[in-house]
């Protein structure tokens, strides 16, 4: 699919593993406090009984276990550009991504 086209894709394999020759990468991070935070605001409207301390223990304990996993760990590729949206809008996050696709294909 990646070859025929331009596609928009996301996962935490995608770049490295997926899709290692895209023309563009771009890995989002955030502060895990900030990740946990965001989720558990998400997470709360569905499940009121869902705590804080849940969300980041089961946040940290996935990346914990992605980074280390036998099979396509997740890793920043080296060609990435790397988004740290810790202190970004969701509207700035897509400005930004926005701009690195302009800067690259114009």
């Amino acid at each position: 699919m990646g070859k025929r086209r331009k596609i928009v894709v996301e996962g935490r394999d995608i770049t490295t593993v997926v899709f290692p020759d895209a023309e563009v990468k771009i890995f989002m991070t955030a502060e895990i406090n900030v990740r946990a935070k965001r989720r558990f605001q998400d997470m709360k409207r569905n499940n009121p009984e869902v705590t804080y301390g849940d969300v980041l223990e089961n946040l940290s304990e996935r990346d914990k276990k992605d980074s280390n996993r036998k099979d396509s760990p997740l890793r920043v590729a080296d060609d990435a550009i790397v988004i740290d949206t810790s202190n970004l809008e969701i509207d700035e996050q897509a400005l930004k991504i926005i701009d690195i696709i302009k800067n690259k294909f114009s």
